[in-house]
């Protein structure tokens, strides 16, 4: 004789398990938390009166990487937060009732266990990195398809509306071979940073390059006219690919020897350049590197201001549309004027990310995620500057 579950009980098997679910992976996060820290007086030209820095979220490990992301349904925004194997989705809502944060991706960083182990100690190794959004077809810049570097596939792809995930980049240029000699190409590893440029092409940076130690800068051109994979079924086979059939170019921007090391980035103002910071020959500088020249195609790079007192290592950067900039320094934020002159910190842990919204707010990441109203949004790019590929 074979007992079971009693009917009138049977969706317990189904209602419980879910309800674990969805109560670990969602923290209501009820009102906001407190005010921890203000700007300095000099650097209040950047903040409405009476704007702090607030706590927001705690106990959040494992930080890599952050990117605001528009949804023309709901008519706002929120934040995405790369964590581990995980995306975070963060926003307040559009009424009274916080909605705080939920889980946007699992397994974000490695699934297929085809490059990596997904699972033990290296966890946060094969997790994801850095983010973009691809607004080919949009008029928001912020609106489109996320791009994500998955360090436990050794890949960057992007995500696809049907669920497919299109790989973009596979392998690059082996900057450890001397340049005087034939490089090869090896797979890429752990990209920390991702932008598109109003071109359609995107940059990837790549730090801590075995066995060299190297630091990269890449571009890959024309990202945005990569053909989708809409396919879930041959989505999950390109988990196998080792390279890709139809690489676009890959160029080495820059390439930096160990130990050294390149921040996050953001364009500039022009829309032909790209501000980073650089730490080199024990010194960290914001640089920008021009992407386009009217008499010269190569790719320059300028530094702007040294930043050594602040900032022990190159880290997440973040432009306001007036210009002003947000650097990750070792006692908080480090505020610097559109005219490139320091304004002092804004006190916090060191940030491991930072992202202004489309709300006006600047978002602060480091073990927890703390935020700051400021007087002028985000920098956006030209959406209808796209290259058209050629067939």
């Amino acid at each position: 004789m074979t007992t079971g579950i009693a009917p009138p009980y049977a969706w317990l098997t189904v209602f419980v398990p879910a309800l674990a679910y969805f109560i670990g992976t969602r923290f209501q996060s009820g009102e906001l938390g407190e005010y921890v820290s203000s700007p300095p007086t000099l650097a209040m030209s950047l903040f409405p009166k009476g704007a702090s820095l607030q706590l927001v979220l705690p106990n959040l490990t494992g930080i890599i990487a952050s990117q605001w992301r528009h949804n023309e349904e709901l008519g706002r925004g929120f934040l995405l937060i790369g964590a581990q194997n995980r995306i975070w989705r963060f926003e307040v809502g559009g009424g009274p009732i916080p909605i705080g944060k939920t889980l946007f991706m699992d397994n974000s960083g490695c699934r297929s266990k085809a490059f990596r182990n997904c699972t033990g100690s290296s966890l946060e190794a094969t997790g994801s990195g850095g983010m973009a959004i691809d607004f080919s077809g949009k008029e928001n810049p912020f609106e489109g398809r996320l791009a994500v570097a998955e360090w436990g596939e050794g890949r960057v792809v992007r995500v696809e509306d049907t669920g497919g995930r299109t790989p973009l980049l596979m392998t690059v240029p082996d900057v450890c071979t001397p340049e005087n000699e034939t490089r090869g190409e090896r797979r890429i590893e752990q990209a920390t940073s991702l932008l598109y440029t109003s071109f359609g092409d995107l940059l990837v940076v790549e730090n801590n390059i075995a066995p060299c130690q190297k630091s990269a800068l890449y571009l890959l051109s024309q990202a945005t006219s990569i053909e989708p994979i809409e396919s879930t079924w041959e989505s999950r086979k390109a988990h196998h690919w080792t390279s890709l059939e139809t690489p676009k170019s890959v160029d080495v921007l820059l390439s930096l020897d160990g130990p050294t090391s390149i921040g996050g980035l953001v364009s500039d103002s022009t829309w032909t350049g790209v501000l980073t910071t650089v730490r080199r020959n024990q010194k960290t500088v914001l640089a920008k590197i021009t992407l386009q020249d009217d008499e010269d195609d190569s790719f320059q790079v300028k530094n702007l201001l040294d930043v050594s007192n602040y900032c022990s290592d190159a880290g997440a950067i973040a432009m306001d549309k007036s210009g002003a900039l947000f650097l990750a320094g070792d006692d908080g934020v480090v505020l610097i004027s559109s005219s490139l002159d320091p304004l002092g910190v804004l006190p916090s842990t060191r940030p491991k990310s930072l992202t202004i919204g489309e709300d006006a707010y600047l978002y602060v990441m480091s073990d927890e995620l703390k935020r700051i109203k400021v007087k002028n949004g985000p920098l956006k790019i030209p959406t209808n500057l796209l290259r058209k590929t050629s067939k």
